[in-house]
């Protein structure tokens, strides 16, 4: 497990969220600095074939949402099937269905595995860091939220698109 970033660090991935992740972009470096400083931040380095972590389980929630710096993608592969049904790439963000906040409260499936596709670079927040952000940063919160509907989307998409589309009720 890597070890939590040292408080002169801090500024930096401030200002490297700031500039190149969807949720911090244009968010104020100093005050993000500040936030990010309450919490645990931890730098990550993501293997192809090593598991992250089982999305969906029942009644288990992770404590940290994962942004993706560089590397990638990051995908999400169904259980029961193997099928890819979310993607990341640099510049998103994943584990937003698993946090015990906004509609990852309710958002839930099949337990599925969250792999790096190839060596990626992330950065680890906290949980109490989100759910600050969230409860007091409005910009944050609307792009959370968007962030959660595209993944809604993209998931009805890829169950459209299959070879197997869903079944229509039958008439006798």
């Amino acid at each position: 497990m890597a070890k939590p970033a040292e408080p002169g660090a801090i500024q930096e991935i401030a200002e490297e969220l700031s500039q190149n992740n969807y949720l911090f972009r244009g968010l104020d470096v100093a005050e993000l600095s500040e936030v990010l400083s309450t919490g645990e931040v931890t730098p990550q380095k993501l293997y192809s074939g090593r598991s992250v972590y089982t999305a969906f389980r029942p009644d288990t929630s992770i404590a940290s949402l994962y942004v993706v710096s560089s590397g990638g993608p990051v995908i999400l592969r169904s259980s029961p099937l193997d099928r890819i049904i979310a993607i990341t790439y640099p510049g998103s963000c994943f584990g937003m269905r698993n946090l015990a906040l906004g509609y990852g409260r309710v958002s839930r499936s099949f337990p599925s595995l969250v792999e790096a596709y190839k060596t990626t670079d992330a950065i680890e927040i906290d949980l109490d860091i989100i759910k600050t952000l969230h409860a007091e940063n409005e910009i944050f919160r609307d792009r959370y939220d968007y962030l959660f509907e595209l993944r809604e989307k993209f998931q009805y998409h890829l169950l459209n698109c299959s070879t197997h589309p869903p079944k229509r009720w039958l008439h006798y």
